[in-house]
């Protein structure tokens, strides 16, 4: 999404305020593909001093993620701010987003902006119980029998849950 700054850079305007809702494709963050159930919406303003021109406003939209626990699909209302500057003056680009041209790309800002703000545990609910680590039914939905069978605290019933591939591990501690 391009977002004409000619005005700002020429000095025609010190201002520009802007309302702008559009459709996003979804975006690969490092770990997961997130997706969008609503518009992006961004609103804000643009403002000039000297070479510098700063954007302040507001996005929100709502994201599709994939719950920490339970790997559940879940929609998340993500609203966050976004402050942003970006200048043409090669000498002032470590401090600010360098631009050579009149139109500002916001599409990367706004998935930057995504990655930093939506919380790095993703959880469908607080009170989320995730998944049986032992038969794997999600326990939000259904109760296993598997708490019965096998003694989930490792301490009181450690052969239970011991895992025979780390056997030549557990070997190395018998003489502490």
């Amino acid at each position: 999404m391009l977002i004409d700054l000619s005005k700002l850079i020429k000095g025609q305007e010190l201002k520009k305020n802007i309302h702008i809702e559009f459709e996003k494709e979804k975006f690969f963050d490092g770990s997961e593909y997130i997706d969008f159930s609503k518009p992006v919406i961004i609103t804000g303003r643009f403002s000039k001093n000297g070479d510098v021109i700063e954007f302040k406003g507001q996005i929100e939209t709502e994201l599709i993620l994939n719950c920490s626990r339970c790997l559940e699909r879940f929609r998340y209302a993500f609203d966050a701010p976004l402050e942003v500057s970006f200048t043409s003056n090669v000498k002032l680009s470590d401090e600010h987003i360098f631009i050579d041209s009149e139109e500002v790309e916001f599409d990367s800002i706004v998935e930057s902006c995504i990655i930093f703000e939506i919380p790095f545990k993703r959880l469908c609910k607080d009170d989320c119980k995730g998944l049986c680590p032992y038969c794997g039914v999600n326990l939000n939905y259904v109760s296993c029998n598997c708490k019965q069978n096998h003694n989930f605290d490792l301490e009181e019933n450690e052969e239970d849950n011991f895992d025979p591939r780390f056997a030549k591990l557990k070997d190395l501690f018998k003489n502490n």
